[in-house]
């Protein structure tokens, strides 16, 4: 066998191996994208100035429950599940 061969032959055996590792690694867990749901809820409260303070207190306690639940779930599914919860119930706040 060539040395170019052999060559090729490692590299596409290596490249079939960590090319899936990398792309799990690469994507977002459930549990990231809560964090950032939250975090962006968060960052609604701080920068919006003409929010009324019930619409503040109701955010903030939503926020508070999220991150109690983010920190009980484990299981991706309950995650997602609670996430998409949350979203709804912060968009049904925002809209008064």
């Amino acid at each position: 066998m060539k040395k170019s061969s052999k060559l090729l032959l490692s590299l596409s055996s290596i490249s079939v191996v960590s090319l899936p590792l990398l792309a799990i690694s690469c994507t977002e867990t459930e549990k990231q994208l809560f964090e950032k749901e939250i975090k962006s809820v968060e960052d609604y409260i701080k920068n919006t100035k003409d929010l009324k303070e019930e619409i503040k207190d109701k955010l903030n306690k939503k926020v508070t429950e999220a991150k109690e639940q983010l920190n009980k779930l484990e299981k991706d599914e309950e995650i997602k599940k609670a996430r998409e919860a949350f979203k709804k119930e912060v968009e049904e706040i925002k809209k008064g």
